[in-house]
């Protein structure tokens, strides 16, 4: 019975000599920090609008 190769080596073969796989990218973590501040800042303006409420100022 003769073995086909899988396909992950067939996909490796036909890679030409000179072609250099790059590492994956890395995200920027300044991606996260702007919606963690609107999130924090709506969190904030909820508590303190809650706490004006119940002390009459609103």
């Amino acid at each position: 019975m003769v073995e086909r190769p899988s396909v992950a080596a067939s996909v490796d073969s036909e890679l030409p000599d000179d072609v250099v796989e790059l590492p994956p990218r890395r995200r920027r973590k300044g991606i996260y920090i702007l919606p963690n501040l609107f999130t924090l800042g709506a969190l904030f303006g909820g508590f303190y609008a809650v706490v004006m409420a119940m002390n009459g100022r609103f």
